[in-house]
């Protein structure tokens, strides 16, 4: 028999309205709270405690039955709401962007317990900028939690068979808490490596969740007398620990999460143990206001994330939104929960009309914007605003007026090769049209398999011996990367999220200059030999602020402003301050010393010589996609100068 863990806790919803309360804060504004998104890993621990009671305070005698009723209350309980909010959000992030299909089909898969994998397959940055421009970007946690509900019940009836003795419980307990230890482990050593993964996937989240059943058991199993800790850490103390957690930076994360999930833990027996007979400890988390945010969270949950984005596509978000958009959050929380959630779940599915024509009007709508799913510019008919025109510059005349020696049917083809990071990928544009007007064959890798040289740390020596053998005399060799250990300074990320500083690295590890120089010397020999000729490309423009996505949040689409990040400007001082001053005279000199060297400097393309700064747009083109990064455009930009001078070097 199981005695009182199943039992309703009114405490529970208010920890639940902790946890959401985080995560809002957290999602309007990180620096208020800057670990206030683990409110998830609290809900994660809860969900863990409250399945379980779910599951063994029911008596079933087939596993039929076991397993149909269990995944009925699920969809019952999550479904609802979850259609409603993709009904509503998708309608809304149509009307508001012009190309909605990725953020539609995280929401389609949202609703069949998979958005955590359609986020991590394509990549997606939880804290860059097309993470906070998706609508159903935070259902990821409801596809972890959805997919360990797939795992756990064939575990619990595997070992129980629907006997719940105190001997298969224990059992159960053991072999979660194995489980859920090879997660935790897995979770700590692939956090820096593979942080999507341990982020999105389930797998890395099930020590969480399964820490929550163990609980459940654990306080079905053991008596009060015998929790010393029961008695000396009272629940106050525990929430302030547990709120002094959330305001950890973020450059904590595994030891923030496994705090939260711990405090948590100790949290919840804490309560059950005590069912809180003394209220002067517990009255915040009883309190009725608190109490009824807790039992709207999965509303709220869903809800506030909707609202932040539309906002952050149209009006924004600052000091004077925040209220109204809180009371929006609200709001439709309070329509979804006492109008959907709460009457769907109580009710048979199979009798109310309510709930027919509500589930059919969801269907009709999920399947009707499958329709906005292929790829086409007619596809998005809800979106009613003009995209505002943007510069396109005719890039074919340039194209035909470039003078280059065709190569003749007889001889061997000639090869431009690039080596580099991603900085090499962002002239492919501008290379692939002037490697198709003069016929060469142009060679380069893609993420992961980048060749940075020189790295500055003889990283790539045997690779680039490998790719000069490959090359014929003649043939051009592009050095192309963001070479982050010749940083001065620290520098800003692509989403402008955070600054990078190698300093003690490089400080460490003795890079730096001389060992770059190193590098390159011993690349201009290997290539010197074969007679290829090898053009570096120095340092591009970047910038020292935000830059955000042009396409969707810049120009006159529909209640959108202008906002700070479309045009930014950074000052020529800063770039010049970002690699050292010998280092242009090192790489000048040897260009003017070596026949086989070159030096292509791409700057005075996109900054004014009459201007002390450089702009994003240039004569009218968006020529930058993020703070570092050519746009494709932007690429194509520099093809004049740059066939220029490959002509005036004899290079064609």
């Amino acid at each position: 028999m199981i005695p009182q863990a199943h039992k309703y806790t009114p405490a529970i919803d208010g920890l639940r309205a902790v946890a959401v309360i985080a995560v809002i804060i957290n999602h309007f504004n990180a620096k208020l709270l800057p670990s206030g998104y683990l409110g998830v890993d609290i809900f994660f621990v809860i969900s863990g405690f409250v399945i379980t009671a779910s599951l063994v305070k029911r008596s079933e005698e087939n596993a039929t039955h076991f397993f149909f009723q269990f995944y009925k209350r699920r969809i019952k309980r999550l479904l609802p709401a979850l259609l409603f909010c993709f009904m509503v959000g998708g309608t809304l992030i149509s009307l508001v962007n012009p190309s909605p299909q990725n953020h539609l089909i995280t929401g389609l898969f949202s609703l069949i317990g998979f958005s955590n994998i359609d986020l991590y397959l394509n990549s997606i940055d939880y804290w860059g900028e097309s993470a906070k421009l998706n609508p159903f970007t935070h259902t990821w946690s409801l596809g972890v939690e959805e997919q360990f509900y797939l795992v756990f019940p064939m575990l619990l009836w595997s070992l129980t068979r629907g006997n719940w003795s105190t001997k298969n419980l224990k059992i159960l307990m053991w072999i979660l808490m194995i489980l859920s230890v090879i997660s935790l482990y897995f979770f700590v050593i692939l956090s820096d490596t593979y942080q999507s993964a341990v982020y999105f996937l389930m797998p890395f989240r099930f020590w969480e969740i399964g820490l929550g059943c163990i609980v459940f058991l654990y306080v079905n199993q053991i008596n009060n007398t015998h929790i010393k800790y029961n008695r000396y850490i009272p629940i106050p103390l525990l929430l302030i620990a547990l709120i002094a957690v959330l305001f950890l930076p973020r450059s904590y994360p595994v030891i923030a999460t496994t705090l939260v999930v711990l405090i948590t833990t100790l949290l919840i027996i804490k309560i059950k143990k005590n069912e809180f007979s003394d209220h002067q400890y517990t009255g915040v988390l009883i309190f009725k206001p608190v109490l009824y945010i807790g039992q709207i969270s999965y509303s709220l949950y869903l809800w506030h994330w909707i609202v932040i984005v539309i906002s952050l596509w149209t009006v924004g978000i600052h000091l004077w939104t925040v209220p109204i958009q809180c009371l929006l959050i609200l709001l439709f929380s309070a329509v979804s929960y006492h109008l959907i959630e709460k009457p769907l779940r109580q009710s048979s599915w199979r009798k109310s009309l309510q709930a027919q024509s509500y589930l059919l009007t969801g269907l009709v709508v999920v399947f009707g914007s499958f329709y906005m799913l292929p790829d086409k510019a007619n596809a998005n008919f809800l979106y009613l605003a003009e995209t505002s025109p943007r510069k396109s510059m005719d890039f074919e005349h340039i194209v035909r007026d470039i003078e280059c020696n065709k190569q003749s049917a007889a001889s061997v083809e000639k090869s431009i090769r690039t080596i580099g990071n991603s900085h090499a990928n962002h002239i492919l544009p501008m290379l692939r049209l002037l490697s198709k007007r003069c016929g060469y064959n142009l060679i380069y890798e893609e993420h992961p398999d980048y060749i940075v040289i020189p790295s500055g740390n003889n990283e790539f020596q045997d690779k680039i011996k490998q790719v000069v053998s490959e090359l014929d005399k003649g043939d051009i060799l592009i050095l192309s990367s963001r070479n982050r250990f010749l940083y001065e300074n620290p520098y800003m990320k692509s989403t402008g999220d955070f600054w990078f500083d190698h300093s003690k690295l490089k400080q460490n590890q003795g890079f730096g200059l001389k060992k770059w120089l190193n590098e390159l010397n011993q690349l201009l020999t290997l290539t010197q030999e074969k007679g290829i000729n090898v053009i570096l490309f120095l340092p591009i423009t970047e910038f020292d602020t935000k830059v955000v996505n042009y396409k969707k949040m810049c120009g006159g689409g529909w209640l959108k402003k202008n906002k700070e990040g479309c045009n930014p400007k950074v000052s020529k001082e800063y770039l010049d301050k970002r690699f050292p001053e010998s280092y242009y005279q090192e790489v000048y000199d040897k260009a003017a010393q070596l026949e086989h060297f070159y030096v292509f400097d791409p700057q005075p393309i996109y900054c004014s010589k009459d201007s002390q700064q450089c702009e994003r747009i240039v004569d009218g083109v968006v020529a930058f996609a993020d703070t570092n990064h050519l746009s494709p455009d932007g690429s194509k930009l520099m093809l004049k100068s740059f066939s220029s001078f490959l002509k005036d070097n004899n290079l064609f």
